[in-house]
């Protein structure tokens, strides 16, 4: 299983099924969840760097934040 999707997986655990589907079928859902993906490993680095770059690290936690809610709103209109 792709990286990405278990991902999504695990942090939205109660809608596994949906997940797996969607990501199968929907170009759309596979790249929200791709990017998803990539904003935690991003968020990662950066929480690495020094305090004085905390901005960075704020802007990029509000981005996986979006994503997040993109993935919610998507799963929530396709139950």
């Amino acid at each position: 299983m792709r990286k990405e999707l278990i991902n999504t997986i695990d942090r939205f655990p109660e809608y596994r099924t949906k997940i797996h589907d969607l990501y199968l079928k929907d170009e759309d859902f596979r790249s929200l969840c791709e990017d998803y993906f990539l904003c935690g490993e991003q968020l990662k680095k950066v929480k690495n760097i020094n305090l004085s770059d905390k901005l960075l690290q704020i802007e990029c936690q509000q981005v996986c934040l979006e994503l997040e809610a993109e993935l919610i709103k998507f799963l929530r209109s396709h139950a």
